[in-house]
């Protein structure tokens, strides 16, 4: 033994007997060892916790405690359990007692008297023992640090093709509980194990390397390069695998990255060329340079790269030293260059020319070239389509602005110059819109924009517009949203429509319309002012009656009789307001807010006495406490007595077909929806065909005979309820009838 080995390996005797305890201190330290004693239990605990010694020579009897209790503590330690005990008594020893003792944790059990020799003998062998033990713990402790710090991941897989045992690397990848959890189950593909662990096992192969997708603690897939071995028992059968693998997920990122660029550059459209600095030779060419230029593959590898330079004022050498002097200063070139094919044809190219260091030819230039000639044609084609725009916007009857996000002009065709009275485009350009339109109609046109933002497009609105000279004129206003490739806004087109000539038209026919309904109602408003007018008359002769019979007439019958004569000439002259309302103009009416039962009743009212006259039952079926509208209740009425007109004249058609058992109905209906009032008009009359139903809103299209119709009543009701922000539906057909909806929108409360 090595005598430094045996110094620093500690004994502690303890014995009860002093003369033998003292022997065998000075025996031990003979031979080098580190010896200390005790003679008692206690004083040997106390020793054995403060010195850690490597092996404990314990009698079986003590004065305080047995031999036996002092292991059993020493045993049940934690922090002491690894001493190596070997226990002795001097009295005969039954194998019971000896039991005793190895039960409790003993190593040995020696048996007094013992001579030198055996004592020795036993002590040399522990010492070797243990000494072999620390030297294959501090063997597996660097062991287990190597295999710490090794950054690939080791794996021991059994013949169930389940992980036994992995080290650091292999936990931190696959996670603390990967210890008996099978091989695929962390492949992305099961065709792996099949691939690389089965043949293994199957004695076909003795190693393998495969990489393979597998699944991280976290989930996420990484790439492992995995090199596998299989493990063998002393009789050679396989128990298992060894798998080193090394997660090359960024370094394979990498390589598919640079693949990528490699397929980026041989495939762009511009030309790349590779120039040495020093000697001006190309090295380098991509396909499309080769193509572009009408060289094979390579074949411009070595030449000047003159050679591709077209002589122009200047020669091809003295254009390349024009750019190489510039390259020199700025280490940067970018400029249109004309150049030379190989059969001689020319054509312009553009070139960016940067300087880097190549680590095979130093100082190099590279080149971005890109062929000029599809651009060339496409700015003559430009110019020949803004030509053509500009043709078009000025050829527009209409006049049409362009305005940006922020509502600034930026564009005006010449009838937009025109319809706003200004001399030149600067009038315009560069001002924004809404200094042309009057204050109250600003909302308007922020609802106008709300719409072709949302919807794309909006289409006649209506719109008061102020000229250069302030004077306002009625507009027709549609726009649109101009968008970028990727659908963000960019501008918008506005067209303009000066409309005020058509409003006067409309205006004249429409009160030219109310004359005429006038003059269709006539005999019933003649019926109506009648009837109170023939009360009147009959009241008067009660009177006169009274009168000659005596001289004196009771106060209360002249009262009675006197109001039920104001009564009716109440109801005369309310008649008369109405007809002198209806028969009025009212294109300066301010918006108020009305109630639509109010005024279909009003309408109702002016026809009731010609519908009974023609027989037509008239039904009204009308919700009570509907909200009000903002709006002209004239003109509202006008639409309504319209639509009565047009249901009258469809059911007296389908009347005059003979149809015996044919009963003329026109219903009327009010009520809410949501947030829309809605009044429905339905008739049983004669229908409107398929091909006139999307048509007779259309101004001047009617489908009465000849002299029965200007065709603008629906026009202009359409019109009329466009003003109040609603919408006419018509459904019809030659069975049933028609309905005609009206919907409009409830205004919120401010």
């Amino acid at each position: 033994m090595i005598p430094d080995e045996k110094s620093e390996f500690k004994i502690l005797v303890t014995d009860d007997d002093n003369d033998l305890l003292l022997l065998t201190q000075r025996l031990l330290k003979n031979e080098n060892y580190k010896v200390s004693v005790a003679d008692s239990g206690n004083e040997c605990l106390q020793n054995i916790r403060l010195e850690k010694p490597d092996l404990l020579l314990l009698d079986g009897i003590l004065p305080d405690m047995s031999g036996v209790e002092v292991c059993t503590i020493i045993k049940q330690d934690p922090c002491l359990s690894s001493i190596y005990v070997l226990m002795f008594s001097g009295m005969k020893t039954h194998s019971d007692n000896i039991s005793e003792s190895l039960e409790t944790g003993a190593n040995g059990y020696l048996i007094k008297p013992m001579n030198k020799r055996e004592l020795l003998a036993r002590v040399d062998a522990v010492f070797r023992v243990i000494l072999a033990e620390k030297k294959l713990r501090n063997l597996q402790t660097r062991t287990d640090a190597i295999l710490a710090a090794v950054p690939d991941i080791i794996m021991v897989i059994d013949e169930k093709k389940k992980y036994t045992w992995a080290n650091q690397a292999g936990y931190r990848f696959f996670g603390d509980d990967v210890i008996g959890k099978e091989v695929d189950f962390y492949l992305e593909s099961k065709q792996q194990v099949s691939t690389t662990i089965h043949p293994l096992f199957n004695c076909e192969e003795d190693s393998s390397y495969s990489e393979c997708w597998q699944r991280r603690k976290d989930g996420k897939k990484r790439l492992l390069a995995s090199c596998i071995k299989e493990l063998k028992d002393d009789n050679g059968h396989i128990t298992g695998t060894l798998s080193t693998a090394m997660d090359i997920t960024d370094r394979n990122q990498v390589e598919v990255e640079l693949r990528m660029r490699g397929e980026i550059l041989e495939n762009m459209e511009e030309g790349v060329f590779l120039i040495r600095a020093d000697n001006r030779l190309i090295v380098y060419t991509n396909p499309t340079v080769d193509r572009l230029f009408g060289y094979d593959t390579g074949e411009l590898i070595g030449k000047h790269i003159s050679v591709v330079n077209a002589p122009s004022e200047k020669s091809s050498e003295d254009k390349t030293t024009e750019i190489i002097e510039s390259l020199t200063v700025n280490r940067v070139w970018q400029g249109e260059v004309q150049n030379i094919r190989k059969d001689g044809t020319l054509y312009w190219g553009h070139a960016n020319i940067s300087t880097f260091e190549h680590p095979q030819y130093g100082n190099v230039w590279i080149s971005i070239h890109q062929d000029l000639t599809d651009r060339k044609r496409a700015e003559q084609g430009m110019r020949m389509s803004e030509e053509k725009y500009r043709t078009t916007l000025n050829a527009s009857p209409d006049g049409i602005l362009f305005i940006d996000l922020k509502g600034i002009i930026t564009e005006v065709s010449e009838i937009g110059l025109e319809i706003f009275g200004a001399d030149i485009r600067e009038n315009l350009v560069g001002k924004h819109f809404l200094r042309f339109v009057p204050s109250v109609e600003k909302n308007t046109v922020r609802k106008i924009i709300d719409k072709t933002i949302n919807e794309g497009i909006a289409q006649h609105v209506g719109l008061k517009i102020k000229k250069k000279n302030q004077f306002l004129f009625a507009g027709e206003v549609s726009a649109t949203l101009i968008q970028g490739a990727d659908g963000e806004p960019l501008s918008f087109m506005i067209i303009i429509r000066d409309i005020s000539q058509r409003k006067k038209m409309e205006t004249k026919q429409l009160h030219a319309d109310r004359m005429a309904n006038l003059g269709e109602m006539a005999s019933g408003i003649a019926h109506e002012i009648n009837q109170p007018l023939n009360t009147i008359s009959m009241v008067m002769d009660n009177i006169m009656f009274e009168a000659a019979q005596g001289d004196n007439v009771e106060k209360g019958y002249l009262k009675k009789k006197s109001d039920k004569i104001f009564d009716n000439i109440t109801r005369i002259r309310n008649i008369i307001d109405q007809v002198r309302a209806f028969s009025r103009s009212y294109d300066d009416y301010i918006l108020t807010s009305f109630d639509i039962n109010a005024s279909i009743n009003n309408a109702v009212s002016m026809l009731s006495e010609q519908f009974k006259h023609l027989a037509i039952g008239l039904n009204l079926q009308l919700e009570e406490n509907l909200p009000v509208i903002i709006g002209n209740t004239i003109k509202f009425e006008q639409v309504i007595i319209n639509l009565l007109a047009n249901a009258k004249d469809a059911v007296i058609e389908k009347k005059s077909k003979h149809l015996e058992f044919y009963e003329m109905i026109i219903e009327i209906r009010s009520y809410q929806k949501n947030q829309s009032l809605i009044v429905e008009v339905t008739d049983n009359g004669i229908g409107i065909s398929n091909d006139d139903i999307n048509n007779i809103i259309l101004p001047f299209y009617t489908t009465k005979d000849e002299g029965k119709g200007t065709g603008l009543g629906l026009s202009i009701c359409y019109q009329i309820i466009k003003e109040l922000n609603g919408t006419i539906e018509i459904a019809s057909d030659k069975l049933h009838g028609t309905k005609i909806k009206v919907v409009l929108t409830i205004q919120k409360k401010n």
